[in-house]
């Protein structure tokens, strides 16, 4: 996915997780910001589709104050034969110390 905003980096979840207790050893903490974010697109081209999306919510994500993004779910449809996909996800944070700072009001 090269078309993502710049500065975007795409992790799998499962490598993050065994990197908190490290985290929080170093002093960072990884927060975790009430509230689901959803994004749907659509058309012919699937990769062109999901990078749709994935930017808008990367874009709302970097709006919102968070530099992180936790993709929930991935979903894709058809609507009347037109290919749809909607992506969700949680807002997160990774910040140094331990009380949740937000750059911006959610």
């Amino acid at each position: 996915m090269n078309n993502l905003p710049c500065g975007s980096l795409l992790v799998d979840t499962a490598a993050v997780y065994p990197l908190e207790p490290a985290l929080i050893a170093a002093g960072w903490s990884f927060f975790s910001v009430a509230g689901s974010i959803r994004a749907r697109g659509f058309g012919l081209q699937r990769q062109s589709r999901f990078e749709t999306v994935l930017s808008h919510l990367v874009r709302t994500t970097q709006k919102r104050g968070c530099n992180c993004l936790q993709i929930d779910a991935i979903t894709s449809w058809n609507f009347f034969g037109i290919p749809c996909a909607e992506v969700s996800g949680h807002l997160r944070q990774l910040q140094k110390g331990n009380v949740a700072a937000l750059e911006s009001t959610l």
